[in-house]
């Protein structure tokens, strides 16, 4: 069922896109690079990571929780008279990291975890002038990867995609070549992450229930924006 939604989402954003690059009768299409940085409290990830810490009391470091995470957002925006329509793809990461852990082989070592979201979404906009309101549909990818010392390289021990919405106001400043647009935005997802496999990681023997494991994801972030182009007011 997951898969099929996945996948109607993604033939219905290639679909905006398309329509986008070859159609600019009515419309103008602006190609939008930039960065995005966000806040969110996991608080079934920190409990994953809590019960670890307990069991490591000689660590000089202990895991917890990435809390801030960044990266880049990358898509297209397909604008006439004050709609748009947004389409496009963005990907942030945070890191952790616990020094001094009791490994496999009864040795300490370091255990460096990354956990990252990755989304592709479709969205509406509305623009008052330099101002603005937004809201998307997506798909989110929740990734947590992994890289003890005793290891040879990071592995991904959880990786599961669920469908997320986002929120946001516009402010921008167009102009005749580049335009520049900050975005506060807040997104939530329409059901939760069991995290289950980076208990199990990081706990072989333990015996949490499973729905004690359901991560829900709320992010608090800011969007810095560029579009290419002249742009319509």
């Amino acid at each position: 069922m997951r898969l099929a939604s996945n996948s109607k989402l993604l033939n219905l954003i290639l679909g905006l896109l398309f329509l986008g690059i070859t159609s600019t009768v009515i419309g103008q299409a602006n190609i939008k690079v930039g960065y995005n940085l966000g806040y969110a409290n996991l608080g079934a990830t920190k409990s994953v990571f809590d019960r670890f810490n307990a069991l490591n009391p000689q660590a000089e470091q202990s895991l917890s929780p990435a809390r801030f995470y960044h990266g880049i957002e990358l898509g297209l925006r397909y604008k006439f008279d004050n709609l748009g329509i947004d389409v496009g793809v963005s990907s942030s990461s945070g890191s952790s990291e616990a020094i001094n852990v009791l490994q496999a082989d009864g040795s300490l070592g370091n255990d460096d975890w990354r956990i990252s979201l990755f989304n592709y979404s479709i969205g509406l906009e509305n623009y008052f002038g330099t101002f603005g309101v937004g809201a998307t549909i997506g798909n989110q990818t929740l990734k947590y990867g992994t890289n003890f010392s005793a290891s040879s390289g990071r592995r991904t021990i959880f990786e599961e995609s669920v469908l997320n919405s986002k929120f946001y106001f516009i402010i921008e400043v167009p102009s005749k070549a580049v335009a520049f647009s900050l975005r506060p935005f807040i997104t939530t997802t329409w059901s939760p992450y069991n995290i289950q496999d980076v208990e199990l990681q990081l706990d072989p023997q333990s015996t949490i229930a499973p729905s004690e494991l359901d991560e829900n994801i709320m992010m608090f972030g800011i969007s810095f924006l560029f579009y290419n182009g002249p742009q319509r007011r």
